[in-house]
């Protein structure tokens, strides 16, 4: 079976400084995806690049064997990826329902000339997504009222509610409880199989709930794949993270 999304041999240089380098990556129809590393591994690169915010020296992206690498940030998102970031970006004086609504109206263009959606159709489509993450029971509430953890719950609803093939994950469970990073692994287990799911996170207890395959990037290339004991029980990735951890406790005590 061919990758959702293949990147192929990606480079892309800041100033002469390769953030990413001849980089391989591929996913899945319907598969979660971790992508660890230390900082300054290349992951939020990687997502820049798959949705065209940044655009790569050499290589291709592609995504169902089309090449997106040279499309606007828009065209990418009309084909089906859609991208949360790690600071919630709801909009706090507007109720949850209608941070939904926005979120379906920014691709109302292409939604609506590829699904036809009524604003019924539209209102089921917000109430299923809601009842998903488990904030039907909040859709009238101003999204000021949530926590932190609901806030975070809510962006990954105004993502669904788009319809993507493919959801980028930059740290979901940042600022969350150990409860609400569990329940959030288990909302992104239960979107597997209709989305594929492609997550970036530091948290290794998180990474351990989500108990997906792992790709280890770093300085920029892909280093390790694998399943988490695999990932665990590899002393080069050991090394990786350990060495960095002590590199940066000699230089605070410097």
């Amino acid at each position: 079976m061919s990758p959702l999304l293949e990147l192929q041999d990606i480079t892309v240089s800041f100033d002469g400084f390769k953030a990413l380098n001849s980089l391989n990556f591929s996913i899945a129809a319907g598969e979660i995806r971790m992508v660890i590393g230390p900082n300054g591994a290349g992951k939020s690169t990687m997502c820049d690049t798959i949705i065209g915010k940044v655009r790569p020296q050499h290589g291709k992206v592609l995504f169902e064997g089309r090449e997106i690498q040279k499309l606007s940030e828009h065209k990418i998102v009309g084909l089906g990826i859609g991208r949360k970031f790690q600071a919630p970006g709801v909009l706090e004086a507007l109720t949850v329902k209608e941070n939904l609504q926005i979120a379906v109206r920014r691709n109302k263009q292409w939604y609506s000339s590829l699904f036809g959606r009524s604003a019924t159709h539209e209102a089921d489509d917000i109430e299923q997504v809601l009842n998903q993450v488990g904030l039907l029971e909040k859709m009238d509430s101003n999204a000021s009222q949530l926590s932190h953890g609901e806030k975070q719950w809510l962006e990954i609803a105004m993502v669904l509610v788009q319809k993507p093939k493919l959801l980028l994950l930059d740290e979901p469970t940042a600022g969350m409880t150990a409860q609400e990073t569990a329940q959030t692994a288990t909302l992104l287990q239960s979107l597997a199989g209709e989305h594929s799911v492609l997550v970036i996170d530091h948290d290794m207890s998180f990474v351990e709930l989500l108990a997906a395959p792992v790709t280890v990037l770093h300085m920029g290339t892909l280093f390790k794949q694998g399943s988490l004991q695999e990932i665990r029980d590899d002393s080069s990735v050991q090394e990786i993270y350990l060495g960095r951890a002590k590199q940066e406790g000699e230089h605070a005590r410097a």
